[in-house]
C-alpha cells in the first residue's frame, strides 16, 4: 500500500450568488458548524487531514498562518440569527456517489449542522443527473477535485468571476483584481503577498466549505513496477507501469 497525503479535495459548495447563502454570515455559520476532526476520522477512516476552507493545500504558497477554523456552535447559531436565516425550513444538500466518502460526508455534515439549528436533507443523485443538473447550478452540494494543485490553479478554475468552473457562482471583483495583480507581478515576494491576500479572501468569503483533504491510497502487488509518483490525477497515469515476471 502506498499513501499519498492530502491528495483529494471534497468540499461543499454554498452558493453565495443569491438566495439562502447570499449572506456571508450564513456561510460562515455552516463552516463553524462542521466538526472537521470527526469528518476526517469517520468519512476518511483517518486517511486524511483537516482543511481550512482554502483550496490548494499542497502549494508552497499555501497560507499556513491563517488560523485554523474550528467548530463553534454558539457562534454559528448567533450568525444564523443575525442573518435572519430560517431555521424552520429543511434545506437539500445534493450529492452523488462518484467517489468513496462523498455521500458519507454529506450525511455526517447534515447531522453536525443540525446541532447548529440547520436542518439538512441529503439528496443522492445519479452521476449523470448530478453533473448535468446540479454542478455549477446548485445552491448546496458536494463536489470533489482529484488533485491538490496550486492556489493559483484553483483560483483561476473555480473562483474568478468568469471562471468556466466557478462552482459557487462567486463574484468578487476585489478577488479578481488581486489575482490579476499576482499574475502580473514578477517580484516573488510581492507575488506571495498577493497570493496570501487571495487566500484570506477565500477563507473569509468564498462559497466553499473545505473540511478536509483525503489521502490517496494505492494498492499494488509486489510485481508491479514503476507506479507513478505524481499526486492527484497523476496517480492514474499508468503508461510506464509494468508487471515483472
Amino acid at each position: 500500500m502506498r499513501r499519498g497525503p492530502t491528495d483529494w479535495a471534497m468540499p461543499m459548495v454554498l452558493r453565495p450568488a443569491a438566495g439562502r447563502f447570499a449572506a456571508g454570515g450564513v456561510r460562515e455559520a455552516l463552516r463553524l458548524a462542521v466538526d472537521r476532526d470527526a469528518m476526517v476520522k469517520q468519512v476518511l477512516s483517518g486517511y486524511g487531514s483537516v482543511a481550512n476552507d482554502i483550496l490548494g493545500t499542497g502549494d508552497p504558497a499555501f497560507a499556513k498562518d491563517i488560523p485554523q477554523r474550528t467548530r463553534d456552535l454558539a457562534k454559528a447559531r448567533q450568525l444564523l440569527a443575525d442573518a435572519g436565516f430560517d431555521t424552520s425550513k429543511t434545506y437539500d444538500l445534493i450529492t452523488t456517489e462518484d467517489i468513496a466518502g462523498l455521500a458519507e460526508s454529506a450525511t455526517l455534515f447534515a447531522t453536525q449542522a443540525r446541532e447548529a439549528g440547520v436542518k439538512i436533507n441529503v439528496v443522492k443523485q445519479d452521476s449523470k443527473v448530478f453533473w448535468d443538473a446540479t454542478w455549477l447550478k446548485g445552491t448546496l452540494y458536494t463536489t470533489y477535485w482529484g488533485t491538490n494543485d496550486s492556489v493559483v490553479f484553483f483560483a483561476s478554475k473555480t473562483m474568478l468571476s468568469d471562471a468556466g468552473q466557478n462552482e459557487s457562482g462567486w463574484n468578487e471583483p476585489a478577488f479578481d483584481e488581486t489575482y490579476r495583480k499576482a499574475m502580473g507581478t514578477a517580484d516573488a515576494a510581492e507575488r506571495d503577498k498577493l497570493l496570501h491576500q487571495l487566500q484570506e479572501t477565500e477563507f473569509a468569503e468564498s462559497g466553499y466549505l473545505l473540511w478536509g483533504m483525503a489521502d490517496g491510497i494505492d494498492l499494488a502487488g509486489a510485481a508491479v513496477r514503476d507506479l507513478p509518483k505524481l499526486p492527484g490525477y497523476g496517480r492514474v497515469q499508468l503508461e510506464k507501469t509494468w508487471l515483472a515476471r
